[in-house]
């Protein structure tokens, strides 16, 4: 790696072509050196098997060989709505928050 170039961490839902078109720009555009960064690695709100176009985005993903985290939001929330933003969040959000800084762990980039 350069000494310029920056290092991406990637979030996505992956749920829907605008994920997989966005995700392939930039790839590409890195691979072609229109842009000095590495994607570091790539976290999805996602798992496999909770839909075909999240799949793909995965498998996309994976194809690059960019490590991949994931850590379902819908499986961890277990059937609770989403939370008020406007209210503090319920303890299950702050846990699944702490989740996914555990699962990142180890990753250093400059931006995400």
């Amino acid at each position: 790696m350069m000494a310029g170039t920056c290092k991406l961490g990637w979030f996505s839902t992956g749920r829907g072509p605008g994920s997989r078109a966005l995700f392939q720009t930039v790839q590409d555009a890195i691979l072609a050196g229109d842009i000095d960064a590495r994607i570091e690695f790539v976290y999805c709100t996602r798992e496999r098997g909770e839909t075909e176009l999240t799949d793909s985005y995965l498998d996309l993903v994976e194809s690059y060989g960019i490590p991949l985290i994931t850590c379902s939001y819908r499986k961890y929330r277990g059937g609770r709505p989403s939370p008020d933003l406007s209210l503090p969040l319920p303890q299950w959000r702050l846990d699944y928050d702490r989740e996914v800084m555990r699962r990142l762990e180890g990753f250093n980039p400059s931006l995400c």
